[in-house]
């Protein structure tokens, strides 16, 4: 589904941010969450870092974080990994 919320998990300096924008754009989603953790994150499109697990809209949101498991855990959203999300870039 275009604009479903979508999770992109992967390892420290994979390169997840630097495709940010392009994949947010690609999949029509208007706000990117970097570095989420279990107990902060940044909003990338505000410049603003909170603390806390963001709780998700089902739709509009780029979420990239390190953990697979902080990525499955958020209901209701598409889960891809780094390899994945590069891919529909090349698509």
């Amino acid at each position: 589904m275009m604009n479903q919320t979508t999770v992109v998990y992967g390892p420290v300096a994979c390169g997840k941010t630097t495709i940010s924008e392009a994949l947010a754009a690609k999949l029509g989603l208007d706000r990117i969450l970097d570095d989420v953790t279990d107990f902060r994150y940044v909003d990338k499109t505000e410049g603003r870092f909170y603390s806390g697990q963001p709780q998700l809209p089902p739709t509009g949101v780029l979420v990239l974080t390190q953990s697979e498991e902080v990525a499955r855990s958020f209901p209701g959203v598409r889960v891809l990994s780094f390899a994945e999300a590069a891919e529909i870039l090349r698509d």
